[in-house]
């Protein structure tokens, strides 16, 4: 008997600045247990996205311009709890972290995280 196997993660990239964007995309096609299925540039849009795509993990900017990170977090947690969310941002400060599990992320990373690591 053989078994499939399993689904690769669905993984939604939200960031505000496209190269970025495009650096986890990369890093995620790479990787032969996660597929990148989209990219926001902002909360707004991520929030629609997972409506609609319903990934199983989201890694999300922190500090964008309209809706930020935290404030997309927490809307995302309350209507689709089984979503994991991970902050990602290039600020060390402890209150954006806070603010980021406070809001619902499963963890805080920050952008200069190795790609073994992430």
């Amino acid at each position: 008997m053989t078994t499939d196997p399993p689904a690769p993660i669905r993984v939604l990239v939200v960031d505000d600045h496209p190269t970025m964007r495009y650096g986890l995309k990369v890093f995620l096609s790479a990787q032969s247990d996660m597929v990148c299925v989209g990219e926001a540039k902002s909360g707004e849009i991520a929030i629609k996205m997972c409506r609609d795509l319903d990934p199983d993990v989201v890694l999300m900017d922190v500090v964008m311009p309209g809706m930020d990170g935290p404030t997309a977090i927490a809307r995302i947690r309350s209507e689709m709890p089984a979503i994991q969310l991970i902050a990602l941002t290039t600020f060390g400060e402890v209150a954006l972290a806070q603010k980021a599990i406070r809001a619902g992320a499963s963890s805080y990373l920050l952008k200069t995280i190795s790609t073994d690591d992430l």
